[in-house]
């Protein structure tokens, strides 16, 4: 089983997918996130949910950065770090989980 831990830091390369036993809603601009496996649920405001979704749609942190500078003329190593950190967060979660290739992943932590 592949932990956060066991890497150090995620790679910024890597690429990442919804793991299989999450769901989640939309709540006006907010966003719930449930995590069937452990039974546990997140609250992301608009700004989580925004990176959320760019991470489902683009599977790379540097592209989801990349996008939300360019929506929001913000700082890019600010921007880096914040994507990194929820990522870090959502894949701990066991929200995510690491692509190992075109239609495949490893397996989430929790």
């Amino acid at each position: 089983m592949l932990r956060c831990e066991d890497m150090g830091k995620l790679d910024d390369s890597l690429g990442f997918e919804i793991g299989e036993d999450v769901l989640y809603q939309p709540v006006e601009d907010e966003l719930v996130l449930l995590n069937l496996k452990n039974q546990q649920y997140y609250g992301l405001d608009s700004m989580g949910s925004r990176m959320w979704h760019l991470l489902l749609e683009y599977r790379n942190v540097e592209l989801v950065a990349d996008r939300i500078c360019e929506e929001y003329d913000a700082d890019r190593s600010q921007v880096m770090r914040d994507v990194e950190t929820m990522t870090e967060d959502f894949y701990e979660a066991g929200l995510i989980k690491i692509a190992s290739g075109p239609g495949e992943a490893t397996q989430s932590p929790a």
